[in-house]
């Protein structure tokens, strides 16, 4: 698998246009492909997976992603404030992930419980990194696909939370982490 997300990050870049390959959004995709690529083959194999219905319950928020992002207006032609939104959310997912390292999972999983970098303020900061980025599609274009995408996107990646959290609960040091990080995915919000 993650020489298949490698895989997706160079042909990504092959694959595009001249002008779409040095954009920032296209920039952000290969390098969020790559990371995540690297740490499929690097995370630990002591990961406990969660149940079918917990994986099944996650996919959505897959889907609402991919989504948004075909909503989108082509990359070349995003205004600066949407890419902006897009390194934001980017960047905070790809260190989310980075800070994880060998605990990284796609699915519900339970892995050594991580509280350091972005961890310290909120327990699902890539999350939040992933909200940030269906929000740039929705900017990039705002019309009723893009909107669509946007409002899915709420309910999808709250379910995938819960989903996690309940697998999480098990857990003795990840109820000591919820006790320091209060918030899940927006301080004094949630």
């Amino acid at each position: 698998m993650g020489l298949s997300v490698i895989s997706w990050a160079v042909m990504g870049l092959w694959d595009s246009s001249p002008a779409a390959r040095t954009t920032t959004v296209r920039v952000c995709i290969t390098g969020l492909n790559s990371v995540v690529g690297c740490l499929f083959l690097l995370r630990s194999s002591g990961i406990r997976h969660g149940s079918l219905g917990s994986i099944l319950i996650c996919i959505p928020s897959f889907v609402v992603c991919g989504w948004a992002f075909q909503a989108a207006r082509r990359v070349e032609v995003w205004p600066l404030y949407a890419e902006g939104t897009f390194a934001a959310g980017t960047t905070l997912a790809i260190v989310s992930f980075l800070y994880l390292g060998r605990s990284f999972a796609i699915l519900p999983a339970v892995g050594a419980i991580v509280n350091g970098g972005p961890y310290r303020f909120i327990r699902h900061p890539a999350y939040l990194g992933e909200f940030t980025m269906i929000l740039a599609c929705f900017l990039s274009n705002p019309r009723l696909g893009t909107l669509g995408s946007l409002a899915l996107s709420i309910p999808a990646i709250v379910a995938r939370i819960h989903t996690e959290e309940k697998l999480l609960a098990s857990e003795s040091s990840y109820q000591e982490y919820r006790q320091q990080v209060r918030w899940r995915l927006l301080p004094g919000l949630w």
